[in-house]
């Protein structure tokens, strides 16, 4: 019983020194799973999409690394997706946003992608994100 308490002390001040260090235990979570560049949310849910309309994401990046990592830039899994401001390089302990316009096509209920980003750091090359929601209102066309 007396090894229990002190494991859950010893897991208590790590937690505790990761959240001071990485400023959240997410962070720490990706830090200790040797993610270095951290970002929360990696998959967005999106709502109310019109079709025609275009939308914002904002996907902050933090560098968990002791040195600056470079985002040098992006693969989209469609041509709806820009990704503006790469390459950027981000300071050790840095948190930059990164922003993603993505155009809601009028023909697909459904909208989804992936966007890599790919990075100076050997130990974490590529950053993988993601989008998906409901169009509301889309016009479907069926062939016949």
């Amino acid at each position: 019983m007396t090894y229990g308490i002190l494991a859950l002390v010893v897991l208590a001040l790590s937690a505790g020194y990761g959240r001071y260090r990485f400023g959240s235990l997410g962070a720490t979570a990706a830090y200790l799973a040797g993610h270095r560049v951290f970002v929360p949310d990696r998959v967005r849910a999106l709502t109310n999409l019109t079709p025609g309309s275009e939308v914002l994401l904002t996907y902050t990046l933090t560098n968990l690394a002791g040195r600056p990592v470079t985002v040098l830039g992006a693969q989209t899994s469609c041509g709806c997706v820009a990704i503006d401001h790469l390459p950027t390089t981000l300071a050790e302990g840095e948190a930059t946003p990164i922003h993603v316009r993505l155009k809601v096509s009028s023909d697909e209920p459904r909208i989804g992608g992936q966007i890599v980003l790919f990075t100076d750091f050997e130990g974490q090359p590529t950053i993988p994100l993601g989008f998906n929601g409901i169009v509301e209102d889309a016009r479907i066309e069926h062939g016949g």
